[in-house]
C-alpha cells in the first residue's frame, strides 16, 4: 500500500513540472535605457505642439450642428432651430424685411419698405399694395378697389360726382352720362348731351312742376306763363 502511494505522488510531481524560462544578462539589462517619460501613455493624433486641451477645441458643437442652409440659412441659437431670418440683415432683394413672428423674409412689415405704385404695406399678407382703403387714394383715383388693392377713379356711379362725368365706365373712370339714370345719384333728372341737368323744356312739367325750366337746365322760381307783357323773364315759357 505504501509503495503505491509513493508512486502516485512521484507521477503527480512529474506532470506539473515545466521547463525553466532562461533569461540572458542582455535581456535583463534591456530596460536600463528607458526613462519614466518613455513609459507615459501616448496621446493619439497629436502633433508635437498639441495638448489634449487643444484637441477639445476642434470638437465644440456648431450652432444648429452647422446644418442651416437653403431657405433656412440662419440658426436661432436660443431654440437651436434653423430659420429664414432673425432680423433685416438676413434679408435682401424682393424680400428685404424679416417677419419675426414667422422668422421668414418678406416684402414688407410696414410702409417703410413700400414706395412707388405700391406705397402701402398689407401686413396681413406681408406685401406692398396700392391701397387698403380710400384714405390711401387721392386725385384722379380717389377710390380704393379692395379686390385689386389699387386706387381707381370709381367703383360705380356714386363715386362720380360731377354733372359732366357722372357715369363710372368699365375702365373704372368717370365719364359723360349716357342716360337719365346716370344722373339720379346727383339728384338730377336728365342727361343732355353727356351732361346731367335738372330739367329740359320738354320735361319741365315732370321736373319742375308748375315752374319753368330755365335755359341752364335748372328749374326756375316763376310759374310757367304767369308773367304779363313787359315783365322781366328768364325763360320764354314763363
Amino acid at each position: 500500500m505504501k509503495s503505491r502511494t509513493t508512486l502516485a505522488f512521484a507521477l503527480l510531481l512529474a506532470g506539473c513540472s515545466q521547463p525553466p524560462v532562461e533569461f540572458s544578462p542582455e535581456d535583463m539589462n534591456a530596460g536600463e535605457d528607458m526613462t519614466a517619460a518613455d513609459m507615459q501613455p501616448v496621446e493619439e493624433d497629436m502633433t508635437p505642439d498639441m495638448t489634449p486641451a487643444d484637441m477639445g477645441e476642434d470638437m465644440v458643437a456648431l450652432p444648429c450642428d452647422g446644418a442651416c442652409e437653403g431657405d433656412t440659412p440662419v440658426c436661432d441659437e436660443a431654440n437651436n432651430t434653423c430659420v429664414g431670418c432673425l432680423n433685416e440683415t438676413h434679408c435682401e432683394g424682393d424680400t428685404p424685411a424679416c417677419d419675426t413672428s414667422t422668422n421668414t423674409c418678406v416684402a414688407c412689415t410696414d410702409e417703410t419698405f413700400c414706395d412707388g405704385d405700391t406705397p402701402v404695406c398689407d401686413t396681413a399678407n406681408a406685401t406692398c399694395v396700392g391701397c387698403l382703403g380710400d384714405d390711401n387714394c387721392s386725385g384722379d383715383t380717389p377710390v380704393c378697389d379692395t379686390s385689386s388693392t389699387t386706387c381707381v377713379g370709381c367703383l360705380d356711379n356714386t363715386s362720380c360726382e360731377s354733372p359732366d362725368a357722372s357715369l363710372c365706365g368699365a375702365d373704372q373712370t368717370c365719364g359723360a352720362c349716357m342716360a337719365d339714370a346716370d344722373c339720379s345719384h346727383l339728384g338730377l333728372n336728365r342727361c343732355v348731351q353727356g351732361v346731367c341737368t335738372e330739367c329740359t323744356v320738354a320735361t319741365e312739367q315732370d321736373d319742375c312742376g308748375n315752374n319753368a325750366c330755365l335755359p341752364d337746365g335748372t328749374c326756375g322760381d316763376t310759374e310757367r306763363e304767369s308773367l304779363t307783357a313787359c315783365q322781366p323773364c328768364q325763360a320764354d315759357n314763363e
